[in-house]
């Protein structure tokens, strides 16, 4: 069933399909078993500001045209890493937990991985982040009765110079801090790590889980990267504006006022875009998903909203970042159901399948008053790429028209 038959079926059409509350909450994403890790936050400063002084354009384009520009990928030049390493669990059971049939035991997983870096956002303190495949050589029976599958499995290791360890399973989720080391980080020397947490069982009582590894890291001549601070020459597609002045200092989880960090996410074209492309204009960024009902209310009023603050004079947009549905939520959709999506509310401003970027940067932010983390989940970005405002869950396109004029010239 394509993404128009779906909206179709799931609520007789869009402006019908939505719920009581004004939020689709969130399924969390993270595996109940020993990724570890906590939530990557982080702050910081920027005095960056600039005005909203681009060419404005008062018109809604009637259709998406992709044009074929001639763009081809960076080619990859860079020397990339390999990132191996083991590490042992061990669990002990309380009196409890032994009394109702859990025995101490352990098991162990190796990892080997390649270096990453074009999702820098995921984990923003990492000097090194690799994805690689995880296999449990021993122990399988230990592990199964509490924490499921033993297969072989994908996850995300990191480390920072200054020695940290992040961790996790969650494909485009954000590396949390596992653990600190001391040893020091050459290649090819094995560093030790360990790490330790406490769980409660349902059946009752409780086991500490104590675990024990090493990592490593070494160039790999035939791994290359394509450097992602180079500039794109080339117009997009689309013809969406290249205005990266080239000098925002960008803060990985802001708060208000802080520049928020660029992206490289694919458009209904299938071509990269970057969000500091669009400096010089007011971005409302919507993270959606296609079986939310407030986010099709919030997709069917863009196109009214877009004309009313352009005849009054502000250069906005709307940039939808879309996962692949509530069940599914950063997982990265197909440029089919971008498109599915762009035609059936007729949006022509860029629609990107997102990549875990919009949890990962304004999740802390946007959660940081005990709000849990809900679809459409939005945020105001102002002219100089500074996080100006936002809100989860959508009651209407007028409050977000009233932050953007209440944040003019600020």
């Amino acid at each position: 069933m394509n993404l128009v038959l779906a909206l179709l079926a799931c609520a007789g059409g869009p402006e019908k399909d939505v719920s009581a509350d004004d939020t689709n909450v969130v399924v969390d994403d993270s595996g109940a078993d020993d990724s570890g890790g906590a939530d990557d936050s982080g702050g910081g400063g920027d005095d960056t500001s600039a005005d909203d002084t681009g060419v404005i354009d008062t018109q809604i384009d009637e259709e998406l045209v992709c044009a074929d520009v001639g763009y081809t990928a960076p080619t990859p030049t860079l020397p990339g890493r390999s990132l191996t390493g083991q590490a042992t669990w061990w669990l002990d059971f309380d009196e409890t937990a032994e009394a109702n049939g859990y025995v101490d035991c352990f098991y162990s997983r190796s990892f080997e991985g390649l270096e990453y870096n074009d999702q820098s956002y995921l984990c923003p303190e990492c000097d090194l982040s690799a994805k690689g495949t995880a296999v449990m050589y021993e122990g399988a029976d230990c592990y199964e009765p509490l924490f499921g599958s033993t297969a072989d499995r994908t996850e995300y290791w990191g480390f920072s110079a200054d020695g940290r360890f992040f961790r996790t399973g969650t494909a485009n989720g954000a590396m949390g801090e596992l653990t600190t080391f001391t040893a020091p980080v050459e290649e090819g020397v094995a560093t030790a790590i360990t790490w330790n947490s406490d769980y409660t069982l349902t059946s009752g009582g409780a086991f500490n889980l104590r675990a024990e590894g090493t990592f490593r890291w070494a160039w790999d001549e035939t791994h290359l990267l394509a450097d992602q601070t180079v500039p794109r020459t080339v117009p997009y597609s689309a013809g969406w504006p290249q205005n990266d002045p080239g000098t925002h200092v960008p803060v990985a989880r802001p708060v208000l006022g802080e520049v928020v960090p660029d992206f490289t996410l694919a458009d209904q074209c299938g071509d990269p875009v970057r969000l500091w492309d669009f400096t010089g204009e007011w971005i409302v960024l919507d993270n959606s998903q296609h079986d939310c009902g407030p986010c099709q209310s919030m997709a069917q009023g863009e196109h009214e909203f877009l004309k009313e603050l352009r005849a009054e004079g502000y250069n906005v947009r709307v940039i939808t970042l879309m996962g692949n549905g509530l069940s599914d939520s950063l997982t990265t959709p197909t440029t089919e159901l971008l498109n599915e999506w762009s035609e059936y509310f007729g949006i022509t401003d860029p629609v990107l399948g997102d990549r875990g970027y919009a949890y990962a940067v304004f999740g802390p932010w946007l959660t940081s008053t005990g709000e849990g983390y809900g679809y459409p989940a939005w945020v105001l970005i102002g002219p100089d790429m500074t996080l100006r405002g936002g809100g989860i869950g959508f009651s209407g396109w007028d409050s977000v028209a009233k932050m953007i004029r209440e944040n003019e010239g600020g």
